[in-house]
């Protein structure tokens, strides 16, 4: 055991950071409704039931409710995700636990399964086969441990049934990714630590694992975007079906790192240019938190981008003379208004009637695709270093990966492209 047990309080007064609490788990809360469940069926009344989670930390939860009928016994306990921004947070967490004598076993079989509002499996690459409970393999194994620690005191020999359920789980579901990677009718009972950390980042990006996963089931093509925007835009103007794209959200770099290391080989980005135009400077992880260069990044590009065409000031490109010298002006004068532009729409406005929008957003997924290139290299790289493949391997992987990239703007459509994204989008076409 794990030592004494802390409330969720008294856990967060000793090891909250920067004021935020933590909370814990699906999986803890199912696992400790079961404990409370077959506690309840030995006849023991339970108010608290002590976790052992594999964080290392010992929780006291409260039970919600409690019944007991002839062959078996409910319980529930209420979900408390702390200051993480889940949408689980407060739903209440069941289980029903039923037990058959049978005295040819030597301890008991534990089975687990999910009931009303837990989801089904019916997608390949997921934490379970098809057509289980979505019930993690973390979970799943806490709540084997502490039924059989309960059926071992009270010398339990049989079978033990456990039936999950969240009354509405059905409905948060619809919140969820779950219904894009396959989970269908509930939540997920998830959890590999059984305490949720205040850290919205990481659970997003186990997400995006999963995602990638599921979709490289059925292909090695990985469509990835910023969100429900751009994989409207791609239905709408490439024909990508809704379900095929994965939502990168701000975390592009550890997305594509993901990608690399589980074997994507060909990846298309698409995306709005006032989200991606900050991977044009390399910037991997597009939150307003962390970077805002955009403005910066189109001016760069207006002095950078080689003009076919400019309304501006009668400008003859033509002429050698008037490159270095009224071509130089109008570039500054350009990217000053660039700077002091509000968005980028308003910026790709400017360029628009000025006739160089093509120009300069050529040049600016030519610096993306660049960048972006350069990260998988180094993930390939890395996954070298680690063991996790050998030089002829990744050499023949690089050779053989495909990239593209194409950024659109809500007015004018698709701005620019740049790399495999032809050939990409017609293997989707062909799947």
């Amino acid at each position: 055991m794990k030592g004494n047990s802390l409330s969720i309080n008294e856990y967060n007064e000793r090891y909250a950071e920067n004021g935020l609490r933590h909370g814990y788990t699906t999986g803890t809360c199912a696992t400790a409704a079961t404990t409370a469940a077959l506690m309840t069926l030995m006849k023991e009344e339970v108010a608290l039931v002590s976790v052992d989670t594999p964080a290392g930390i010992r929780l006291s939860i409260e039970v919600e409710d409690t019944r007991l009928d002839k062959n078996s016994a409910f319980c529930s306990v209420r979900k408390f995700s702390g200051d993480d921004p889940d949408i689980t947070d407060g739903i209440e967490v069941c289980s029903t636990v039923s037990y058959i004598e049978d005295t040819s076993f030597e301890g008991v079989q534990v089975d687990i399964d999910g009931g009303i509002g837990v989801g089904r499996v019916t997608k390949k690459g997921l934490d379970q086969p098809i057509g289980n409970a979505a019930i993690n393999s973390t979970p799943r194994r806490m709540i084997k441990e502490h039924v059989e620690e309960i059926a071992k005191r009270y010398g339990l020999r049989g079978i033990i049934k456990v039936v999950i359920s969240v009354p509405e789980g059905e409905e948060k579901s619809k919140k969820t990714f779950n219904p894009k990677l396959g989970i269908i009718g509930g939540i997920s009972i998830l959890g590999t630590t059984g305490i949720v950390t205040p850290m919205s980042k990481k659970a997003l990006i186990d997400t995006i694992k999963v995602e990638l996963k599921v979709r490289l089931e059925s292909s090695d093509i990985i469509v990835g975007v910023p969100g429900n925007y751009a994989i409207s835009y791609s239905n709408a103007n490439y024909g990508i079906p809704m379900e095929l794209p994965v939502e990168f959200s701000n975390y592009i770099g550890e997305a594509l790192d993901l990608a690399v290391n589980l074997r994507a080989g060909s990846i298309l980005l698409i995306g709005h240019i006032g989200k991606f135009v900050k991977v044009a400077a390399g910037i991997m992880n597009t939150h307003s938190n962390e970077a805002d260069a955009r403005c910066e990044i189109l001016a760069a590009h207006v002095l950078k981008a080689k003009f076919k065409t400019a309304k501006g000031p009668d400008i003859d490109l033509s002429t050698e003379k008037e490159e270095s010298t009224k071509l130089k002006l109008y570039r500054y004068e350009l990217a000053k208004k660039m700077l002091e532009s509000n968005t980028t729409d308003e910026a790709v406005d400017i360029l628009v009637a000025e006739g160089i929008v093509s120009e300069v957003a050529s040049s600016i997924v030519k610096d993306m695709h660049s960048h972006v290139y350069r990260r998988i290299n180094k993930a390939v790289t890395l996954r070298d270093k680690l063991g996790k493949a050998d030089g002829s391997e990744s050499a023949a992987y690089m050779q053989n990966f495909k990239l593209g990239v194409i950024t659109f703007n809500n007015n004018y459509g698709e701005l620019a492209r740049y790399g495999d994204v032809e050939e990409i989008l017609e293997r989707i076409k062909g799947a």
